[in-house]
C-alpha cells in the first residue's frame, strides 16, 4: 500500500525563469504543482500523476509553457492555468502544447476539467485529452486560442 503523505510536491511562488524538464511528479494528497505570482516557469517532457486533487495549477502567471506534458489518474482538474489582465486586455503568454491529459477528476467528478482557463491570451494547441466523466475545457476570460486538439 502507499499512502500520499504530502499536499503539494512542488510550489513555486514569487520566481521567474525556471524550467523542470524530464522529471515524473507523482503521489500528492492534494495538487501536485502550484506556481502562482510568477514568471517564465516552465514544464518539459514532466509527467504528473496519482494526485488527491488538481495535476498543475498556474494562479497569476505569466509568459509560461506547459510542453509534453502528461498528467494522468489525477483527483481533480488536469492543468489548471490563470492569467493576464482581463481590466487591459493584456495577454499572459501562457502555453500548453503538445500534451497528454487523460484520466482526470476521478474524485471530484464535476467542474474539474482536463484543461481550466481564466485570464487573457491563453494557448492550448495540439493536445490530447480522454477519459474523464464531465467536459475536457472550461474557460473564462478574453482572447483564448484553442487549436488542433484532440477531445475523445
Amino acid at each position: 500500500m502507499e499512502i500520499a503523505a504530502i499536499e503539494t510536491l512542488l510550489d513555486v511562488s514569487n520566481s521567474q525563469d525556471l524550467t523542470f524538464e524530464n522529471i515524473i511528479i507523482e503521489m500528492s494528497g492534494g495538487t501536485a504543482i502550484a506556481v502562482r505570482d510568477a514568471s517564465n516557469i516552465n514544464f518539459q517532457n514532466v509527467i504528473v500523476q496519482l494526485t488527491g486533487s488538481d495535476g498543475i495549477v498556474y494562479s497569476n502567471v505569466w509568459n509560461s509553457t506547459l510542453s509534453k506534458i502528461t498528467v494522468r489518474d489525477v483527483g481533480g482538474r488536469a492543468v489548471w492555468l490563470a492569467g493576464g489582465d482581463r481590466i487591459s486586455l493584456i495577454a499572459s503568454g501562457l502555453v500548453l502544447e503538445d500534451s497528454l491529459l487523460r484520466d482526470f477528476s476521478q474524485i471530484n467528478r464535476t467542474f474539474a476539467p482536463a484543461i481550466q482557463v481564466d485570464g487573457v491570451a491563453i494557448v492550448i494547441r495540439r493536445n490530447v485529452v480522454f477519459n474523464g466523466p464531465q467536459f475536457a475545457v472550461m474557460y473564462s476570460g478574453n482572447d483564448h486560442l484553442f487549436e488542433e486538439n484532440i477531445f475523445a
